[in-house]
């Protein structure tokens, strides 16, 4: 049993890991409503700044056998969305940790659904399914590259 300070800081925790993507999406919803032309500038920043809180998870995050982010991972996905969205536009998206350390991406509207992973390799992996019917997917690719036009058009 922990001790009621070290408790409420592992409470606080949890609730913040649970309502923090909301917190940020109504941020980013008020931000995009008083400022149109910031928001692509505030989805990134809101994405490293996720990605930061990710890497700060310790071994055992999410179990006995989870482990924290590696510094290659935070840096290739920081490299990655800065490449892919720092054009002046960024979809909102959802990123996550895996128990593994890799991290994972996801995106979806009616046009698209996007799950991406970015691993110790410094390479991504993606599979999206397009509301045409296609499917575009790719496999160790370097971070530095963008993703494929179909999926980015898909995003816009």
């Amino acid at each position: 049993m922990n001790d009621p300070i070290t408790q409420a800081n592992i409470d606080s925790r949890e609730i913040f890991d649970k309502i923090g993507d909301q917190l940020s999406a109504a941020v980013v919803d008020a931000i995009e409503t008083a400022i149109p032309g910031k928001l692509a500038e505030v989805r990134l920043e809101a994405a490293i700044e996720r990605l930061d809180h990710l890497a700060a998870k310790e071994a055992g995050w999410k179990g006995p056998d989870s482990v924290p982010m590696p510094n290659t991972v935070r840096d290739a996905t920081d490299t990655f969305l800065r490449a892919n969205f720092s054009s002046g536009w960024m979809p909102s998206l959802f990123i996550g940790l895996d128990a593994d350390g890799d991290v994972t991406i996801f995106a979806k509207s009616e046009r698209i659904s996007l799950d991406l992973s970015i691993g110790t390799d410094q390479l991504y992996s993606f599979c999206a399914d397009l509301a045409d019917g296609q499917v575009a997917s790719g496999e160790d690719i370097p971070v530095t590259q963008p993703l494929p036009d179909a999926v980015m058009g898909a995003l816009r």
